[in-house]
């Protein structure tokens, strides 16, 4: 698995989960944990991170990115695999 980089466009999708900094906190640094409504940044990249639209309303650079809605449906369904082979193994 490569490495999800926000500086670029290409690794953020709605649905994403984020860490992003506010401009308020940019001195700070605090980051404020999010999923991704909006990708605001037009460009392929930026030098300080995509910006975005959380679903709270908050925007912010992308620091982090923590899963994409691609990664957390595989790991729903892995999960959801596990709990009925636990079942089926309980049942036996």
């Amino acid at each position: 698995m490569s490495k999800k980089d926000g500086r670029f466009r290409k690794h953020i999708n709605p649905g994403s989960s984020v860490q992003i900094v506010l401009k308020e906190d940019q001195q700070s640094g605090h980051l404020t944990k999010g999923v991704v409504e909006e990708i605001l940044t037009g460009g392929a990249k930026h030098p300080h991170g995509i910006k975005v639209l959380l679903r709270s309303g908050k925007v912010g650079r992308v620091k982090k990115i923590l899963s994409s809605k691609k990664e957390r449906k595989v790991m729903g369904s892995l999960k959801k695999s596990s709990v009925q082979e636990a079942s089926k193994k309980e049942s036996i």
